[in-house]
């Protein structure tokens, strides 16, 4: 019966999947085969309904594997590594329930709605040279691996094909608009190379002496014949018509025409205050790393002065030390820095090389990007836990960690010495925590908590505790924020506020004091409200509840006991004289027969004092509930994270609690297809494709930043306090591919279709 307390599972499901399989192959594929011949039975008999959410839930999360715990052997890493690109496990889960969220969360309709033309977004993308800037987040994961033809030492690419230099000079090139990765070698010994977009300049450094190719072919770094330009070289950068080179001394030069048909090219010097490193440049644009690690940018390159005039810094993305840069395909601009990170810079012109603004996008890569290290990194790892990881990584593994290189066709990086190399094969997407445009806070003041599940689209308001216990709104669309006034105590003091539950018709706030305030006046055109209603919790006695969370018509809360309490109706205030709707007990806490409370805490001939045992014993802490009611998900005192099975419209209560493994979480928020977790360390993970028949999910997969509370809207936006206190919001940038225009021109003109292209995997 619903109303009776519903004992934990006693043998807590896992609802990850088990780790990557590890036993004869032959036992693989006769698991595999199995299962899809009970699957192909079930078509025969007709039995397409989905299976009810209770049954099976490990089953459905371990289903598809995930990206990072895909593949074991060499052979297999590069196939589950692509599936990002092209099984699509899209992290924009299917629409099914749009509709569903659409009636109950979307504004009312009016009668001539039918015939009215659909309002603009009042959130409009921004655009620069066919760059998306979306305020709407996209979540896409769509990385890939690709087998290297041995250790790699330099990068470089153009329109044709993708160029590696390995350990042994060797060069190697493979034409990457297909799916196939096929290794050719070059005949010249190579250390680097210098690629034009258009592959028709090319020049290479061998033992610090410059080469430039006369008339190279356009899809082969080959050419008939080679000129010595110049000794003494460190790095070099070309253009369609120009070079640029840096000296073993640190110094700059230019050279304004490659195109000197025989005859040696003229450089000429261009000062700098400081020794240089590294350059890069496209078109109009160049940049240098300066040996203390600044970036700059060359200003005023113009056809009178294509050396330029000046010198600007640019703001670096992060605190590490930046390790590689490079300028790419529609003005890019990307560094790696020494932690390993990505970043990318839009909208680069000749007339502000450094871009429009200082945002730097920070790239979405997958955990098993970094499954392989290579030895220089396990060494530097080992070193960095007995020294200094700043003063040695350097000196360990030099200038050239990382390497990097940007086209037309997509992005490639990998660490040096590494035999893999990791692309994009579809739309980048970059991400930035941005300050949230809001009026100032008075000094000394932070925020301690947001909650944006009241928020939908253009509608609602982010709700946030700030430090005093004060609440507090912001609007999204007006980008201000106000202080909301609580009710005082009886003895005439203020209330502190503990926990913020909104909704989108509704507020509950609970205070220190355990009772609950309800905001009453809320509508569309008051998304404020205008008064509060203390809730009558007389039938819960002296329970002290500890935290709470709001769906559309239900309530989900915990005491501080570890009992959970389910409240189904209206969230509004009850009427006077009439029955409230009542508060479910979930949850049996501390009782010795829960499955939290290990056996041996349980057989102890003498018992704890209470306020000691609540923190041995293992026990919900925290319980959350998605803008649809089968989300219940719940955090113990452990730092483990659950969800509640068997949640139907005619149970809302639910029939056990499911551990999910993965992450250890400090708080939860819940989307209408996501679960977002923020780790004890302030790291931010995402739970992917979770659905009415997969209430569980799939995997966990992080995303960048850093913060100390996290929010998310029921249409999967992010808002959040930073370290410091600031309030943030999470904007996205999408780098448009041509690889699906490519590819599919390839395959209109191939004869031939692999295994892969039947159930949308990929072997690269």
């Amino acid at each position: 019966s619903p109303l009776n307390p519903s004992p934990l599972n006693p043998s807590p499901k896992s609802s990850e999947r088990p780790p990557p399989y590890d036993g004869p192959e032959d036992e693989m594929l006769s698991q595999i085969l199995s299962r899809f011949g009970q699957l192909k039975r079930n078509e025969l008999l007709g039995d397409t309904a989905p299976s009810p959410p209770q049954e099976d839930s490990s089953r459905s999360s371990s289903s598809t594997p995930p990206p990072a715990e895909a593949a074991t052997e060499p052979e297999v890493q590069s196939s589950s590594s692509s599936l990002s690109g092209d099984a699509d496990p899209s992290p924009e889960d299917d629409d099914l329930e749009q509709s569903s969220i659409e009636d109950i969360y979307g504004k009312p309709e009016d009668d001539n709605a039918n015939f009215a033309e659909p309002a603009p977004s009042p959130v409009p993308d921004v655009c620069f040279h066919g760059i998306a800037e979306p305020r709407f987040p996209h979540y896409d994961l769509h990385w890939a691996q690709v087998k290297g033809p041995g250790s790699v030492m330099c990068l470089a690419v153009c329109d044709g094909y993708l160029c590696c230099v390995d350990s042994r000079d060797n060069v190697f090139y493979s034409r990457h608009w297909g799916r196939e990765f096929t290794w050719k070698k070059g005949s010249r010994p190579t250390n680097r190379l210098a690629l034009s977009p258009s592959g028709g300049t090319l020049w290479t450094l061998y033992k610090e002496r410059l080469y430039a190719a006369r008339s190279p072919l356009k899809d082969e770094p080959l050419s008939l014949a080679w000129d010595e330009v110049v000794g003494g070289v460190a790095s070099v950068g070309v253009t369609e018509t120009t070079a640029w080179y840096v000296s073993t001394s640190g110094e700059v030069f230019m050279c304004p025409n490659t195109a000197t048909n025989g005859r040696p090219p003229a450089f000429r010097m261009v000062s700098c205050f400081v020794k240089i490193q590294q350059v890069t440049c496209y078109d109009d644009i160049v940049w240098v790393l300066t040996a203390e690690d600044h970036l700059l940018a060359r200003e005023g390159i113009s056809d009178r002065t294509p050396w330029g005039i000046s010198w600007v810094d640019v703001t670096l993305p992060s605190k590490a030390s930046p390790a590689c840069i490079s300028l790419g395909y529609n003005c890019t601009g990307w560094l790696i820095d020494s932690d390993g990170n990505v970043f990318f810079k839009t909208n680069l012109k000749n007339s502000s090389p450094r871009g429009y603004n200082n945002t730097w996008w920070q790239m979405d890569l997958n955990e098993f990007v970094y499954q392989f290290s290579p030895p220089l990194s396990k060494m530097h790892k080992n070193l960095s836990s007995v020294f200094s990881a700043d003063k040695i990584s350097h000196k360990v593994l030099g200038r050239g960690k990382w390497l990097l290189a940007a086209g037309k066709h997509g992005v490639w990086f990998c660490e040096s010495t590494s035999t893999l190399i990791y692309t994009c094969r579809r739309d980048i997407t970059g991400y930035f925590w941005e300050k949230a445009h809001v009026n100032w806070l008075p000094q000394g003041s932070k925020w301690l908590e947001l909650a944006a599940q009241g928020v939908f689209k253009d509608q609602g308001v982010v709700w946030g505790r700030q430090s005093g216990g004060r609440l507090a709104a912001i609007s999204p669309v007006l980008r201000k924020w106000w202080h909301v006034a609580l009710p005082k105590t009886k003895g005439g003091e203020d209330v502190t506020v503990t926990c913020v539950a909104p909704s989108p018709e509704s507020l509950w706030v609970l205070t220190s004091a355990g009772e609950i305030l309800v905001r009453t006046g809320q509508n569309p055109d008051c998304p404020l409200g205008n008064s509060w209603a203390i809730l009558d919790l007389a039938q819960l006695g002296g329970t002290q509840l500890v935290h709470l969370s709001c769906s559309y018509d239900t309530v989900w809360a915990c005491d501080s006991k570890g009992v959970v309490y389910m409240r189904l109706g209206s969230l509004r205030p009850p009427a006077e004289r009439t029955l409230p709707p009542a508060w479910v007990p979930v949850e049996s806490g501390y009782q010795e027969d829960s499955p939290f409370v290990s056996a041996s805490a349980s057989d102890k001939a003498f018992s704890l004092p209470f306020e000691i045992s609540r923190f041995l014993r293992p026990h919900l802490t925290k319980v959350y509930v998605g803008p649809q009611n089968f989300m219940v998900w719940a955090i113990d005192n452990k730092k483990r994270v659950y969800v509640r099975e068997g949640i139907y419209p005619e149970l809302h209560i639910g029939t056990s609690w499911v551990e999910v493994p993965g992450v250890q979480a400090r708080q939860l928020c819940l989307s209408e297809k996501a679960v977002w977790a923020v780790t004890p360390s302030g790291e931010i993970f995402r739970r992917f494709n979770i659905s009415n028949t997969n209430f569980v999910g799939d995997y966990w997969k992080r995303i960048p930043g850093h913060v100390s509370t996290l929010a998310a809207s029921i249409d999967d936006r992010l808002w959040a306090a930073s370290l410091d206190g600031c309030a943030l919001q999470l904007l996205t940038c999408t780098l448009p591919s041509r690889v699906e225009q490519v590819e599919r021109l390839a395959f209109s003109t191939s004869t031939e279709k692999s295994d892969s292209d039947t159930d949308g995997w990929e072997v690269v």
